[in-house]
């Protein structure tokens, strides 16, 4: 290790402010030592070097001290790359002597440690980073631009956006998309409340009763933004980078289903027009509730939301004339639907899909395909979440929950 040192020590070249007429390596002496310190090995290789110049005839003697860190005491018969930690040179003029660096550092401190820098002085103050801080704040959707502005309406400074976002960026604000959730009133919060406090402490046995249903709507033109495609810088506009829609969607199809623990219904799709209360009894109840109500036996419960169709009078004697319960439901709470992420779920596998489809019949055959290889431990985690759901339903007292 010391041949190395003195290796790298090699390509040290003299002096820049001496002439080119110098003369040096005149005289050269090496000193080593290891100086251990919390169980870590500085080696610190010392060159003298003694220069003359011809025309002042002043003698120059330049000291270069090498520190190199190793992490541990090296170990026997183990390579270590070293790594040069600090160069520092001590000048002799004419007995007069200038130290810098490790040398000054080694005397002043005891330590070669480099000493902390101020840096450079910000462009606000901590008053004015907090000013920012509240505005942005209060107002969430305020861009960097008008929060610039109020700073220096309010203080005279004038930072850039950059500096904005820098600031904010320390009080650990983010520009990031607002959620999209549907509106919820102070009569819709507290029926969410008193739900989530009715179910939370319900067993896995008892939600393993529970079928959860829903329908949603499949378009053939979405404008979703989740896609991605892999392309290369400036092909944006490439017939094979492009996505084409139609100026009126294309159509879609509306699809109903239900899931339960380690279960789950075929998917059913709507063929044409509206859903009714008549077609919800004949197309849902008849051939797929009161099927799982067979199987399951009295503890069956159906959970379906608060839509016009669901709440029909038929629908409710029919209900009534199989034995079937229903799960009372709050209004306006999908994060409380585990059905609801299968929707998506479903919704991703049909947009990754190497073709898309073009036509009503091809999204038809796409959705069946891809319904039938959704993995029920996908369903099967989510409504093992229902207690968790309720939990954090109830700790924002009814407001929208992360599910």
């Amino acid at each position: 290790f010391l041949h190395d040192a003195s290796s790298n020590l090699q390509k040290v070249q003299q002096p820049k402010s001496m002439s080119k007429t110098t003369k040096h390596m005149h005289s050269e002496k090496e000193l080593t030592y290891f100086e251990k310190k919390h169980q870590t090995a500085v080696l610190v290789s010392v060159h003298q070097r003694s220069y003359n110049r011809l025309e002042d005839d002043f003698p120059h003697r330049v000291v270069v001290a090498i520190v190199i860190d190793l992490p541990v005491v090296l170990p026997q018969r183990r390579k270590c790359k070293l790594y040069v930690k600090y160069v520092s040179a001590h000048v002799c003029v004419g007995g007069a002597s200038k130290e810098t660096g490790l040398i000054s550092a080694r005397k002043d401190t005891g330590s070669i440690e480099r000493k902390p820098g101020r840096g450079r002085l910000k462009a606000t103050t901590a008053t004015e980073d907090r000013y920012l801080s509240v505005i942005a704040r209060r107002n969430r959707g305020a861009t960097a631009s008008q929060l610039s502005r109020d700073l220096y309406a309010a203080t005279g400074t004038r930072v850039s956006m950059v500096t904005v976002s820098k600031r904010l960026h320390e009080t650990g604000l983010f520009a990031r998309r607002p959620a999209v959730c549907v509106l919820l009133t102070s009569t819709n919060r507290r029926v969410r409340l008193a739900w989530c406090r009715e179910h939370s402490d319900w067993s896995m046995d008892q939600w393993a009763t529970v079928l959860f249903t829903d329908e949603s709507r499949f378009s053939l033109n979405t404008d979703s933004r989740r896609t991605f495609i892999w392309r290369e810088p400036g092909t944006r506009y490439l017939p094979s980078n492009v996505r084409e829609i139609g100026h009126y969607g294309g159509g879609g199809l509306m699809v109903w289903a239900g899931i339960m623990l380690d279960g789950r219904t075929p998917l059913h799709v709507f063929e044409r027009g509206i859903v009714t209360g008549v077609r919800y009894r004949d197309e849902i109840f008849e051939p797929y509730v009161r099927l799982f109500r067979a199987v399951v036996g009295p503890e069956f419960i159906l959970m379906d939301d608060n839509a016009k169709p669901h709440r029909a009078l038929l629908v409710d004697e029919f209900l009534e004339s199989e034995d079937i319960r229903r799960m009372d439901w709050s209004e306006r709470s999908p994060d409380l639907n585990p059905i609801e992420h299968v929707w998506d779920a479903l919704g991703r596998a049909i947009a990754t899909r190497n073709l898309s489809p073009r036509t009503i019949q091809e999204m038809k055959t796409a959705l069946l395909n891809e319904w039938d290889q959704l993995p029920q431990e996908m369903i099967n985690c989510l409504i093992s979440s229902m207690k968790s759901r309720c939990k954090a339903c109830i700790s924002v007292r009814g407001y929208h929950t992360p599910y």
